[in-house]
């Protein structure tokens, strides 16, 4: 027999499989509904996991906040939001694996389906929070998928990281916004992401401090009619290796605006294939030397300049 929260009848192995409630590494037991996943995550007390019953749909009514070194395993479950809020937050050592987020029947979606609190200080020295192996879902190129957003002066996101991800048909697939000038957003990695006709693929984008370091690895991207960019970055340091690109055309790539202190291109590395042309920063010795490889044209780009005097 298990102890089942919000269920008033006997669960037993005969009538019942444990797979299709909402479980945690506790050993307590709630019906498939959204409040329950809150009620999970909350009966644990200083971390744990919470499996979700798989080859369901499960509404919530508001962000799902995983505390320090929680994992939710959704177990091929997906997640709707009932409204325009953040999905899924993540904290220091947090998880989410293992299912979809869809925020399509949500018109006009503005928020993100996975962000980490822009307030938060996660570094190195914390457990890392981590995603892999789930499906993003929008409509109509509306909201983010991944935001990564600092606006404390003394929040850090530093060494997350995202792998194995379909995003599909946001305004932003991947998007890390600093807007503050003592707050830092380095040094994490996304790998084995695809995307579907979104707007924005990769956006890295400093009004403030620091967003450099970053490291993007197979990044696969189908293009539709309503997508603008590829990879639009400013920040100073960050790596794109193997960008491909599917059904666009034009000027996909933007490493053109200033950053913090530097031209947008500077100690950054891009190599793709598809997509169309690059557009770079000017050459600037003191904030500009970047390295551009095209895959396809076997063509390899070196933007650097010395000075001397």
């Amino acid at each position: 027999m298990y102890l089942v929260g919000s269920v008033t009848r006997n669960i037993t192995d005969e009538t019942d499989n444990k797979d299709s409630f909402v479980r945690n590494s506790k050993g307590n037991y709630w019906e498939p509904l959204g409040s329950n996943i809150f009620a999970a995550i909350n009966d644990l007390d200083s971390g744990g996991i919470v499996w979700l019953p798989g080859s369901t749909t499960i509404t919530v009514t508001d962000t799902i906040t995983l505390p320090e070194n929680v994992v939710l395993d959704m177990q091929g479950t997906t997640i709707k939001p009932n409204n325009d809020f953040d999905v899924i937050e993540l904290m220091a050592g947090s998880q989410v694996k293992n299912g979809v987020i869809d925020v399509s029947s949500v018109s006009g979606f503005s928020s993100a389906a996975i962000t980490v609190d822009s307030s938060m200080d996660v570094t190195s020295n914390d457990h890392i929070p981590r995603v892999h192996n789930v499906e993003l879902v929008s409509s109509g190129r509306n909201g983010y998928g991944i935001y990564l957003h600092a606006t404390g002066s003394s929040s850090r996101t530093i060494t997350s990281e995202f792998y194995d991800i379909n995003i599909k048909d946001f305004e932003y697939g991947i998007y890390l916004h600093n807007e503050n000038l003592n707050a830092e957003i380095k040094s994490n990695t996304f790998s084995n992401i695809v995307g579907y006709g979104n707007e924005y693929f990769v956006r890295v984008r400093e009004d403030g401090g620091e967003t450099d370091g970053n490291y993007f690895q197979n990044i696969r991207c189908f293009c539709s009619s309503g997508s603008n960019k590829i990879v639009w970055n400013n920040g100073k340091g960050n790596s794109f290796d193997t960008v491909m690109a599917y059904d666009c055309s034009g000027t996909f790539y933007d490493f053109d605006d200033l950053g913090y202190g530097h031209d947008g291109a500077h100690q950054c590395f891009l190599s793709y294939c598809g997509g169309g042309n690059v557009d770079s920063a000017p050459w600037n010795a003191n904030s500009n030397a970047y390295m551009i490889f095209n895959m396809k044209e076997s063509s390899m780009t070196l933007g650097w300049v010395n000075e001397e005097g």
